[in-house]
């Protein structure tokens, strides 16, 4: 119980511990019903919730993160055979995590005056402002619109769930840049106006999901051994968020191990309850500064598990050589699923938590058999302004992971993928010489053999590129072309991993019928998005020259991508009928 300022007295406020206070929302497993649970029920329980979802994918990903945290604190597990024993059983044991949350239930108190959770009791409340701020759904400043607005003069009042749910996600999530301060004992602002954007602000984030509660923290439960160091090299006593007597404080440091980093306090925070007239207790404002920063030398990718990372060859100073996959509103995360699968030499990194579960698979503690999803969550941030959240889900069959012929397999057909893309975009292709000399030369894409007729004043005279550009952005067919074909390429994902036969030599081949099959999935969904696009969108004559032009382009260029996988496809036709 703690006192607040409340009016002209202060008022009382009951403690809101997260233990045992409804705040987690989970969907049962039983009857698919929506409830809200504490931390120890949660747990205890996991193997009877489907899953936790919440309408941000901030904060699904981040109290699953919350949850990892207090599991590896307790099962580690140091080996996959320790962790094997944990899958087995089938849940956790009870009274460990009793023993446990008892020992820091204190600290789980969201209104704690001395260790209020996720929180910094030094900072006062003079410096105070909307809890808009740390809510990614409301605008507020420089935050683009997503789906409310909320002046600084009419705050939102949250309940302490929700408060409790947004302050647990804007550690991870918090937006870089400029932070309102306003000096209220004449202490110097600089060294507190500007702030690094939280761990996953930028990033993709993967999460692991099983048929319950249980098999996802599980399958995102890696190794953790603080001896050898495991997931990353220690740097101290590796404590989460919670167990720290130590206040958080404005400065550069790395974390001393991965509960440090899963419960990472990127902002000093303070929420500020109140009582209303009915004994509701609501938070309407948060004190939000400055918190612990990653040092300049210490990149994500040292640590991070749960993230995908590209090579970046030639950083500029103070750039990661190795930053995170990001969320693009543009482009769909499913067009970079290799990349959430096995390393490609050099390029990149999967998560972790992938690596880990191909391990697992190795070492017989899972089967390869096996089919689980891969949730990916996420949002779009440039600076300050937040363009989208983005929760997506693939299948994935085991197999991918650990396979890498199957893997191959998958990039190829993720190479075409994007070759036929390309076809719906400004530019030009190079195109390898048929008449017997080396070299390659270039042709203009369809849709710029479309635009070029359109911005010509004549045949004679060359056409305005501005003018194409324009023309080209306005049709916008490659937003058709991907969203058409991200449910078949989810059938795909699964029917390829099942496509295996054995070659005359003892090998397995994957891939022999449903590669084509996808490959005419390419051309009928190619020809449908060109005829939507251009049929009709300019009936003049020059319009339907123009037209004319582009599919004679458009129809020889899909033949040559697509020819190979036609030949596969007929070639298995004559087998099936020969």
């Amino acid at each position: 119980m703690s006192l607040r300022k409340g009016g002209d007295r202060l008022t009382r406020i009951p403690a809101y511990n997260l233990v045992d206070e409804p705040w987690i929302p989970c969907v049962l497993l039983a009857d698919g019903q929506k409830v809200e649970l504490g931390i120890h029920d949660v747990l205890c329980h996991a193997h009877k919730i489907r899953e936790i979802s919440d309408p941000s994918p901030l904060v699904t990903i981040t109290l699953h993160r919350l949850l990892l945290a207090v599991l590896h604190r307790n099962f580690g597990p140091a080996t996959p055979e320790d962790w094997s024993a944990l899958w087995e059983h089938g849940s956790w044991d009870a009274i460990r995590l009793d023993a446990y949350l008892d020992q820091w239930h204190s600290r789980f108190d969201l209104f704690d005056e001395r260790y209020p959770f996720y929180q910094t009791p030094e900072i006062e409340f003079c410096y105070e402002t909307s809890v808009a701020e740390i809510v990614h759904g409301f605008t507020l400043g420089n935050y683009a619109t997503l789906f409310d607005h909320h002046r600084a003069s009419d705050p939102p009042q949250l309940s302490p769930a929700q408060a409790a749910r947004y302050l647990v996600a804007f550690q991870s999530f918090a937006p870089g840049g400029l932070i309102t301060y306003r000096s209220q004992h004449g202490e110097p602002a600089n060294p507190f106006k500007y702030a690094k954007a939280g761990l996953l602000a930028k990033a993709a984030v993967s999460l692991l999901t099983g048929d319950n509660l249980f098999q996802t923290l599980m399958l995102n439960l890696l190794r953790y051994d603080r001896e050898d160091g495991v997931p990353f090299e220690f740097m101290g006593e590796d404590l989460p968020a919670w167990e720290r007597d130590a206040p958080t404080q404005a400065v550069d440091r790395r974390p001393n191990g991965y509960l440090d980093l899963l419960t990472w306090q990127s902002r000093r925070m303070r929420l500020h309850p109140e009582i209303d007239q009915t004994g509701r207790i609501t938070v309407s404002h948060v004190v939000r500064m400055k918190g612990y920063q990653l040092p300049t030398h210490w990149y994500l990718a040292n640590g991070e598990t749960m993230v995908a990372f590209r090579r970046n060859r030639k950083p500029a100073t103070g750039e990661s050589p190795w930053p995170e996959l990001a969320i693009y509103p543009e482009r769909a995360l499913w067009r970079d699923s290799a990349s959430l699968f096995q390393a490609v030499e050099d390029q990149n990194r999967p998560p972790r938590i992938s690596e880990w579960v191909a391990g697992l698979v190795d070492a017989d503690c899972l089967d390869r058999s096996q089919h689980v999803n891969l949730d990916i969550l996420g949002m779009s941030i440039d600076r300050a302004n937040i363009f989208l959240w983005r929760h997506e889900r693939l299948p994935l069959p085991l197999a991918y992971v650990q396979d890498r012929n199957l893997f191959d397999r998958l990039r190829q057909a993720l190479d075409l993928t994007e070759q036929v893309g390309r076809l719906f975009s400004n530019g030009f292709d190079e195109i390898e010489r048929q008449d017997g000399r080396a070299g390659t030369f270039k042709v203009p894409r369809p849709l710029r053999v479309y635009a070029a007729v359109l911005a010509s004043p004549d045949d004679d005279q060359g056409a305005n590129p501005d003018e194409m550009q324009a023309i080209i952005k306005s049709l916008a067919p490659g937003r058709v072309y991907w969203s058409r074909l991200e449910a078949p390429f989810k059938r795909f994902l699964e029917q390829l991993a099942g496509d295996r036969i054995e070659n005359e030599y003892g090998e397995i081949e994957h891939g022999t019928v449903v590669l084509a099959n996808w490959a005419e999935t390419l051309r009928r969904t190619a020809w449908a998005t060109f005829h939507e696009t251009i049929d009709g969108a300019d009936s003049s004559a020059r319009g339907l020259k123009a037209t004319a032009r582009a599919e004679r382009a458009f129809s020889s260029r899909l033949k040559q991508i697509l020819e190979p996988f036609a030949r596969e496809r007929e070639e298995d036709r004559d087998e099936q009928t020969g």
